[in-house]
């Protein structure tokens, strides 16, 4: 299968998705239905999305960015709202958040071909996005293996369990980033979309200026004061330091072994 074939094959959520609306999930009338783009946060897991995505809610320039296209949450608001078709369950969650301020979604790029395959962005007037990777995989792999084992995905859940180092889970978690944050630039490179990137580190250490830039990328001005304090905080700690510090050891010495 070749490196587009793979990208473009549906994933969990576009088949879950399809299921739940009984395959009612293209929009088909063609009609504009928000005079402005949609904000598309591609992103992967541990790559501080949530921390983003605060950030620019709390500009009040934008709204949204949650994880609206899972699957689980897809079938849950639809089934409380009797909602009967994916494109009514989109401008539903769109004009709910919208107000004066740009609405987006969180999506992988698999959500994201999703939403194009569905011509569900023929809604809005066009689309834009802001990606956001973590240069370290390392860091980014670790943080995976802990969150998963611990239940824990923001700062503000609680831990259910003690992490334990596990080579193996950490260097499957940095495969899979490194082959995301390939398929993601390359997507990217491919669509017609406006786009910016963002490093982890710059939304911790250096957040008025991804928010005006963010701002810039949609056309409007940034807001004269943005909030230090957020609700979630970097997780990271000592713990993850000691398990990427373990893991590059070990990596090298498997890489260095001959035969």
């Amino acid at each position: 299968m070749s490196f587009l074939q793979k990208m473009k094959e549906p994933q969990i959520h576009e088949i879950r998705i399809k299921e739940i609306f009984d395959g009612n999930v293209f929009y088909q009338d063609g009609k504009e239905l928000f005079d402005q783009p949609l904000v598309l946060l591609l992103f992967a897991n541990r790559s501080g999305s949530n921390l983003l995505a605060e950030r620019l809610v709390a500009s009040k320039r934008f709204s949204g960015l949650q994880e609206m296209l899972n699957f689980d949450t897809v079938g849950e608001v639809s089934a409380r709202h009797n909602i009967k078709s994916f494109p009514d369950y989109f401008r539903a969650m769109a004009a709910h958040n919208i107000g004066d301020t740009f609405f987006g979604t969180k999506c992988s790029v698999g959500q994201l071909l999703m939403l194009m395959r569905w011509d569900i962005l023929s809604m809005f007037r066009g689309a834009k996005i802001i990606n956001i990777e973590r240069s370290d995989l390392v860091d980014q792999a670790v943080s995976m293996s802990i969150a998963t084992q611990t239940k824990s995905w923001s700062s503000e859940q609680a831990t259910s369990t003690d992490p334990v180092y596990d080579y193996s889970d950490i260097e499957k978690y940095l495969a899979h980033f490194a082959d995301d944050n390939t398929r993601r630039r390359a997507l990217i490179q491919m669509l017609d979309f406006d786009a910016i990137t963002f490093e982890y580190d710059d939304v911790v250490s250096n957040p008025r200026h991804v928010v005006s830039e963010c701002c810039k990328l949609f056309g409007v001005s940034a807001p004269d004061e943005i909030p230090e304090q957020t609700r979630l905080k970097k997780q990271g700690g000592e713990l993850n330091r000691e398990f990427a510090a373990r893991f590059r050891r070990e990596a090298q010495e498997r890489l260095l072994t001959v035969g």
